[in-house]
């Protein structure tokens, strides 16, 4: 929480500097859009929310960055199919693809990973986020330096070097395949490529992702695993859809697991700092499910 409170409150202070506003107008700004948001997200259509408005970006972070940080962080911990040391032994480099990723907030469920564990610590991350918003790119690029930070000064005095990092954007719309040959680079390196609740946003467009998954899988080396966590939904298929999509790629031994928690203990409401005050607390718990498949599976 406190390094998306800082990624938070630099923007609305530099939104606010630019624009010639108080900072406490900004921030009502702020929670008009995620008033707006909340609306969309409970309308049982696809959100149409405006992620082009940088304060709706901001709102976004404010609100859900920190759990869908602790989603992928829980993920990594609990899954019996994935071990980030085993991923990249051979060579100390870790290498992520978020499809669909916005502002890369999965790169903060990496960083709370693999803090606490400075012996796995790899000597390089890339991190290379996708999606059809091009405005996400300053806002991943500004999260990115953060989390580099954090490295540095998490592990002063440990006699362990921070890994270097390699963020990239890439802006195209994720559930057009034929997108994806233009950057087969990026997939064959990468060692997880995520979907952290993109089709819970695009449950419209859950036909065109069997394509694009089938082509990703094409793509990608043996040795990648890719990961899907997002919304329980009671209601519907929607969950079971998604399963059964990555079944039908990747074969019947992926299964859904249901994920209901809360934030980290060592999480607290009050590292959000003033924020709080006017937009309120960032989600702290979650009805979630998440999924792993490996290529070579």
């Amino acid at each position: 929480m406190e390094i998306v409170s800082q990624v938070v409150q630099s923007g609305v202070s530099s939104y606010a500097h630019t624009k010639g506003f108080a900072e406490t107008e900004v921030l009502k700004d702020i929670k008009k859009h995620l008033n707006i948001m909340s609306s969309e997200y409970y309308s049982g259509n696809d959100p149409n929310i405006n992620y082009q408005d940088p304060l709706c970006r901001l709102g976004y972070l404010h609100r859900y960055a920190p759990a869908h940080a602790t989603l992928f962080e829980h993920v990594l911990r609990d899954s019996d199919e994935i071990s980030l040391r085993k991923l990249y032994a051979d060579r100390w480099v870790l290498n992520i693809c978020a499809v669909g990723g916005g502002p890369g907030t999965e790169l903060l469920g990496i960083a709370k990973y693999l803090v606490p564990r400075v012996q796995w610590m790899p000597r390089k991350i890339g991190f290379t986020v996708l999606d059809k918003v091009p405005h996400w790119s300053a806002d991943w690029q500004h999260l990115a330096d953060v989390i580099e930070n954090y490295f540095y000064s998490s592990l002063e005095g440990s006699g362990m070097q921070p890994p270097t990092f390699a963020p990239s954007f890439l802006p195209f719309d994720v559930f057009n395949e034929e997108q994806y040959g233009s950057h087969a680079y990026h997939f064959h390196q990468a060692d997880i490529v995520i979907f952290n609740y993109l089709f819970s946003e695009n449950k419209t467009r859950l036909s065109d992702a069997y394509n694009v998954v089938n082509r990703l899988a094409e793509l990608a080396s043996p040795d990648c695993t890719f990961v899907v966590i997002d919304r329980q939904e009671k209601a519907g298929t929607f969950t079971s859809d998604v399963v059964e999509l990555f079944r039908s790629v990747f074969g019947e031994k992926v299964k859904g697991v249901t994920y209901n928690g809360t934030l980290d203990p060592d999480e607290e409401k009050s590292n959000m700092g003033e924020l709080l005050e006017t937009l309120g607390p960032p989600h702290l718990q979650f009805e979630a499910f998440w999924l792993v498949a490996k290529v070579n599976g």
